[in-house]
């Protein structure tokens, strides 16, 4: 896990999103089947695999191979154009997510948590204060694909630095 996670299409790199959103989007590779995302896919029952994609195609450099790996520079950029979301059904998802924390059908009374410091994060309520809250994540990424679909993007997927 990186030290930033941004939301980007394949011509854009988006703004940063919260620490605890990292933890949240690499909660599989982490937690396993009872991280925060998991336990969403099930009290929502929909599936959350769209914020586990990380795409890093075209954002490196052929000086980053030897000149001998071209191939490999190739084969790379082949795997991470696999690893992309459609931009509208992204955004539909986002707005599911924002619909529930509105409606309160997500929160974090309904999840267990393994660690404290997930605090508050899934609480709607906190979307007003200065901390960490998955509500302010996920509008940061709606704002980001609606300004990437009016200037013609189609894809999204996240970035970790």
């Amino acid at each position: 896990m990186g030290t930033w996670t941004n939301i980007r299409t394949m011509k854009i790199l988006g703004p940063s999103l919260s620490k605890t959103f990292q933890s949240f989007s690499h909660g599989p590779e982490l937690e396993g089947s009872d991280c925060e995302l998991h336990q969403i896919e099930k009290l929502l029952e929909i599936d959350l695999t769209p914020f586990t994609l990380r795409n890093y195609s075209g954002l490196w450099d052929e000086s980053d191979f030897p000149p001998d790996q071209s191939e490999r520079l190739i084969q790379k950029q082949l795997e991470e154009d696999k690893k992309w979301n459609d931009l509208s059904e992204f955004l539909s998802l986002i707005e599911i997510l924002i619909s529930a924390l509105k409606m309160k059908k997500l929160t974090s009374k309904n999840m267990n948590h393994r660690f404290n410091w997930w605090g508050e994060y899934f609480d709607f309520e906190l979307r007003n204060k200065n901390a960490d809250s998955f509500y302010n994540d996920l509008k940061t990424i709606e704002k980001f694909l609606i300004e990437s679909q009016i200037k013609g993007e189609t894809k999204a997927a996240f970035y970790v630095e």
